[in-house]
């Protein structure tokens, strides 16, 4: 399956690969793994490859590659093993604990969750004074600059389970934290089975709780599918260009809503009808409704006209 699609010298390095993995030249191999794997970006090279980089002890650059197709390490034991592992020895216990939960074989899982845990203890017994910063930034994320909460919010990817959650629970009530940052929170807890009530500082600029239980991906919310439909039938014949951009638009303002997204979006087909007609220049006739989707994409438009302005600044 996998030299169904290389060319007869392709096939010849990836033999020679293989020959070296078997002789655990793992260096030499994963040096032949990569081109390979560029030319053709082929999923089961790359499974060798990331096999081979974790072998050599390359660990962050293994989970470069793997993170292209991570799904596809749920295909076996062996794979998701060597996933949940690479994501350990790089102290990544969120991203881990995410991972472990995307595997429908429930053995498959509470090894995984073994694992995980014994490798938080572990960190917190060996590396207390790093994971004790980590922490202390991650809640004092609010106070910096966006690429600052940015880099804070992927640094305490990891943290072991608990400081994670106690400074998840600050920084979603936390007024100064950016909007879109509070939404991430709340999706990574959503990936991690979350399923306590939280209270969570809101566009409304208000304090709303948040049952985690019923939280799902923002690509599976009601509105969510059906204004991308709307765009879909309109525009997905005629002009490809302007759906791609009107879709972009709405999946960022999408983000910056979650999880309140049908507080915003009460009627789908509206929203994709007022966006339409605003990026076609056309009149659009005032109402109740009408004027207020107008408000919300005014309002989300000038968040990511800020967040813009924080990134070139």
């Amino acid at each position: 399956m996998m030299n169904s699609d290389l060319t007869t010298d392709q096939i010849k390095q990836l033999a020679k690969a293989k020959k070296l993995l078997q002789n655990e030249s793992w260096s030499s191999a994963s040096m032949i793994l990569e081109r390979l794997y560029q030319e053709s970006e082929n999923i089961e090279i790359g499974q060798l490859l990331v096999e081979a980089l974790y072998m050599d002890k390359q660990y962050k650059l293994a989970q470069q590659y793997a993170s292209e197709h991570q799904t596809s390490y749920l295909a076996t034991e062996s794979l998701y093993r060597l996933m949940i592992s690479l994501l350990l020895h790089n102290h990544q216990f969120i991203i881990a604990r995410q991972f472990a939960l995307l595997s429908q074989k429930s053995q498959w899982q509470m090894v995984a969750q073994a694992e995980i845990e014994d490798q938080e203890k572990n960190d917190l017994e060996k590396m207390g004074a790093t994971i004790k910063t980590i922490t202390r930034q991650f809640y004092h994320l609010g106070d910096e600059n966006f690429i600052e909460q940015k880099r804070r919010f992927e640094l305490a990817y990891q943290l072991p389970l608990n400081q994670y959650v106690m400074g998840a629970k600050f920084l979603l009530r936390d007024p100064f934290t950016n909007p879109l940052i509070r939404s991430s929170i709340l999706q990574v807890l959503q990936r991690l089975g979350f399923n306590e009530t939280v209270k969570l500082y809101w566009l409304d600029q208000q304090e709303h709780e948040i049952d985690c239980s019923k939280l799902m991906p923002v690509s599976e919310i009601k509105q969510v599918v059906s204004v991308s439909a709307q765009f879909e039938h309109q525009l997905g014949q005629s002009d490809p260009i302007t759906l791609q951009m009107l879709e972009q638009e709405f999946q960022l303002q999408m983000a910056f809503c979650y999880p309140l997204i049908d507080h915003v979006v009460t009627d789908a087909k509206l929203w994709a009808q007022v966006a339409i007609d605003k990026t076609a220049g056309k009149t659009i006739v005032e109402n109740k409704t009408t004027n207020e989707i107008l408000k919300w994409q005014a309002h989300l438009a000038a968040l990511n006209e800020e967040l813009l302005q924080n990134i070139e600044n």
